[in-house]
Parts: C-alpha cells; sequence; structure tokens
C-alpha cells in the first residue's frame, strides 16, 4: 500500500510581506524627512523670530527712552505711512522697535517681516490690512508701548509665518504645509522696587495682626500720600471712631484676599483680589571692611560721634548723638533709641541676624520711642550700594523695627524688612520743623507740618500703623530704590 503524505505550498508569502515591510520603511523614510525638515524650518524660524523681537527689544533699550528725569509717553502714533512704506520719524519709538526688528529679521533670510500696528496703553490705534481683533495673528511685527502703568513697557511681537514644500507628505496633503513662530521682547522701564506703594507687607498668610498683613490702628487720621498701599495677605482697620485713612487721588490700598476686617466702619474703601505682589530682594551691603564689632552705650549728658563700622549694640538713652553721614552701620545686636537727640544725614543701618552661635541665632531689632527727638535720613548719592535705604533688615532676620515719632522726629528713606515686622506710630499732632523743612513738606500735602511725619516707604513681611496723633507717611520715590531698566523675552 502506498500513501501519499499532502504537501502545502507556501511560495509567494514572502512577497507579501516585503511589500507591506516596504511601505511601512517608506513612510517611516517619509515621517523621517519631512518631519527633519518641518523641525529644522520650525526651528529656524523661531531662531529668527528671537532674534528679530529681541533687536526690536535693544533698540528700545537703547534708545534713551527711560533715562534720569525722562518723563516717557507713549507716542500718539508711530509715524507710519501706508502709502510710502516708511515712517515719518525715524527717531519715534514705535517705529525704532519695528526698523531694529526688520534688519535683523533680513539677516536671517526673512524677507518680507511687514509693521502690523501699535497698540497704546492697551487700544490698537494702528493696524493695516488686518481687523484690530486679528492684530496678533498674522505675519509681521506689532509693537505695544504701556505708559500708564507702573512700570512702563514696550513690546516688540515678531511673528513669522512660513511653508514647508515636503518630499512625501503632499502626497496626502496637496499644499504647502506652514508653521508660525513667535517672540515677545519686553523692555521694562526702571521703577521704584514697590511698584508705586508707599505701604507693602509681603506675607502671603493672615494668622493674626503680628503675623501677616497690614493693620492700621489708633485714634488718628493717617494720611499717605504720593502712593498706594498693597497687602499680600489681609488688610485689618481697628481703632476708635476718629479712626481714619486716606490715601491721595490716583492711589488705591489693595489686598490680595477679600479678607478685610474695618472697626469702624467705611474705614476706607480697598481693592480686593490682586495677584501676589513680588519683590526682588535687594543686594546687601558689605560689611567686611569693617573690624570686630563693637557696643555703644550713651546716656544724658553726653556727646557722640558713632562712625560707620560694625556694631553689636547701640543704645541712646540720651545725649546727643550724630551718626557720620552717608555711613553704614552694620548691625549683629539691638539699636535703641529712648532719649535725647539723634541725627543722621544719608545713613543706613543693616540689621543682621546675629550668628555667632549657629545653634542659637538671634534677630537684631531697631527700637526709637516717642521720649527721643530722632532725625534720619538715607542715604542720598546714587552711586551708592545702599541708596535710599534707612533701614535694612537682611533675609534671615525676623526682628522688629519700632518707629515712634514725636513732634520733632523725622524719618525719611526705604524701610525694608522682607521677613520681619515693622511698626510705626506717632504720638503728637504739632511738629516744630523749621520753615524750609516745612516748605519742602507741604508741596505735597497742606498742613503737613501740624503731623508726625513719615517720608518713607515700608517694605515688611507684616506693617502695622498706629496713630494716636495724626500721622502722614508721605512717598516720594525720586529718593527711593529703584529698579534697573531691563528686557527680556516673554515667551
Amino acid at each position: 500500500m502506498k500513501f501519499k503524505w499532502g504537501i502545502k505550498k507556501e511560495k509567494g508569502q514572502i512577497i507579501v510581506l516585503l511589500a507591506i515591510s516596504l511601505v511601512v520603511i517608506l513612510i517611516v523614510a517619509a515621517l523621517a524627512v519631512d518631519g527633519g525638515m518641518i523641525y529644522t524650518e520650525r526651528r529656524f524660524a523661531q531662531n529668527a523670530a528671537d532674534a528679530a523681537s529681541l533687536a526690536g527689544g535693544g533698540a528700545v533699550l537703547h534708545s534713551g527712552f527711560d533715562d534720569p528725569g525722562t518723563d516717557f509717553s507713549c507716542p500718539a502714533s508711530s509715524t507710519y505711512n501706508p502709502n510710502t512704506g516708511k515712517f515719518g520719524r525715524s527717531g519715534n519709538i514705535i517705529a525704532v522697535a519695528y526698523l531694529a526688528a526688520r534688519t535683523s529679521a533680513l539677516s536671517n533670510h526673512v524677507n518680507e517681516l511687514p509693521y502690523l500696528g501699535y497698540i497704546r496703553n492697551g487700544k490698537v490705534v494702528e493696524n493695516y490690512g488686518i481687523d484690530a481683533d486679528e492684530i496678533y495673528e498674522k505675519h509681521g511685527v506689532v509693537v505695544e508701548c504701556t505708559s500708564d502703568e507702573i512700570p512702563n513697557y514696550i513690546d516688540t511681537n515678531v511673528k513669522i509665518t512660513s511653508s514647508i514644500s515636503t518630499a512625501f507628505a503632499h502626497l496626502i496633503y496637496p499644499t504647502d504645509l506652514v508653521t508660525t513662530n513667535e517672540a515677545i521682547t519686553r523692555v521694562r522701564s526702571s521703577e521704584n522696587i514697590g511698584y508705586g506703594n508707599a505701604i507693602i507687607s509681603l506675607s502671603e498668610t493672615c494668622k493674626n495682626i503680628t503675623d501677616g498683613g497690614t493693620y492700621f490702628a489708633g485714634s488718628a487720621v493717617i494720611n499717605i500720600i504720593g502712593g498706594g498701599t498693597f497687602s499680600n495677605s489681609c488688610l485689618v482697620a481697628n481703632g476708635t471712631s476718629s479712626l481714619s485713612v486716606t490715601v491721595g487721588e490716583d492711589y488705591e490700598l489693595n489686598l490680595v484676599y477679600e479678607n478685610a476686617d474695618l472697626h469702624p466702619e467705611d474705614i476706607l474703601e480697598y481693592n480686593a483680589d490682586q495677584d501676589v505682589l513680588v519683590i526682588d530682594y535687594l543686594d546687601e551691603p558689605d560689611c567686611s571692611e569693617y573690624g570686630e564689632p563693637t557696643s555703644i552705650k550713651v546716656v544724658n549728658n553726653q556727646e557722640k560721634f558713632i562712625s560707620s563700622g560694625n556694631y553689636s549694640r547701640i543704645d541712646i538713652q540720651g545725649g546727643e548723638v550724630t551718626f557720620q553721614p552717608g555711613g553704614l552701620f552694620c548691625m549683629t545686636g539691638d539699636l535703641t533709641i529712648t532719649g535725647g537727640r539723634t541725627v543722621g544725614d544719608g545713613v543706613t543701618f543693616f540689621m543682621q541676624q546675629d550668628v555667632s552661635n549657629p545653634n542659637n541665632p538671634k534677630n537684631s531689632n531697631i527700637t526709637i520711642t516717642g521720649n527721643a527727638i530722632v532725625l534720619l535720613s538715607a542715604q542720598y548719592l546714587a552711586e551708592s550700594e545702599t541708596f535710599g535705604i534707612l533701614f535694612f533688615m537682611d533675609s534671615e532676620n525676623e526682628g522688629i523695627i519700632k518707629l515712634i515719632g514725636t513732634n520733632e522726629s523725622y524719618f525719611a528713606g526705604l524701610i525694608y524688612a522682607p521677613t520681619g515686622f515693622i511698626d510705626v506710630g506717632g504720638t503728637s499732632s504739632t511738629t516744630t520743623y523749621s520753615e524750609d523743612q516745612c516748605a519742602t513738606i507741604e508741596y505735597l500735602l497742606e498742613n503737613a507740618c501740624q503731623a508726625t511725619t513719615f517720608s518713607t516707604q515700608l517694605i515688611g513681611w507684616s506693617v502695622r500703623i498706629k496713630g494716636d496723633g495724626d500721622m502722614n507717611i508721605l512717598f516720594d520715590d525720586t529718593g527711593l530704590p529703584r529698579t534697573d531698566t531691563n528686557m527680556y523675552l516673554k515667551n
């Protein structure tokens, strides 16, 4: 008997597998080639947009628009003439930004970078060939200028749109692929470090009146002139029926959270739900040139001249004391003034945490009571590293700055305690300034010389203002620290 074994023929199946594999390989190759082309084009376009935007911003930065003494205001127009494609005034700040951006784009082989328009203080005042709502949507340059906010700024917004002819994708997508890349460079003007606020509390929590927020108390009229206030947490007013808090025209009381406890009612008007105010920490002064810390005590009938240096404690209980004009006083202990007459012209007190015992660091404090006559003003030389700063607490110091002004006391300059507590107050509604001093102060506020006066800016973790007599807090940022004019790429 013969048996035939069945044999299954599989000839030709490899051709099917090969065909499928080739298709997959071709797709992968197409993706690699086209993807690489798209990525390269996008990278090139983004680099060109960044460079053009930065060139526009750089031209603005070096234009002198923010030079000292310059009262900058955004121009009413760019002077651009769409019929000629030119600017009537090439020195116009908007023209300066655009022309620099276009020149940069040309150097990167972007031959056409049109001027799309100008936005002034939030309003579109020029737009060419597009709807105002679409001013940011097209290939070209939009320049935005804002001078009615603090700080002023100018944005150079560049969009570069380019087409990509693909090697394979056009088989399924018949037209060129288009990529759009955007870059915005902002040039921000120099500004007071507190952005026009006379009183700032930085704490973002408010457990009680000694931990966060801004607190008004007492029985006086507290006038805040020339600047606003800002609390990163809460705002509390608690005093007698005669307590009132006033803020000058064009300025406001602001707090981040709607958590205001006001007594008596209607004591002040405020704005809630603001964004948290972030302030860059100031550069600390250099105390390394001075020797070992020393301690000073001054009592009644003594006269003392105190030079710049390192001090573990300064205790003034009476007498006549003069701090070295323009001096820097580095403290690792308390500054206490409870009597006598103390004068310091152009001085800075740098309050450091005492870390001589690392296991038990101690905060340093400032206490100036209403029994002393104190006239202190901050460093007024612009080139000084402590320009405009009267009291400066280091970043680790959680101490207290307590200032009680009398009818003859005067404080001028920044009181800066970013991790500490500021407590200021007045005990009298009568002052005895000289006629020259009153003339200087009263141009800001009528009858200013009839109240305890702080010509200061208060920036602390928590701030308390208490007046038992009328109190004026005058804010004039010409003698206070400022940020530098700066430029940065926003995206």
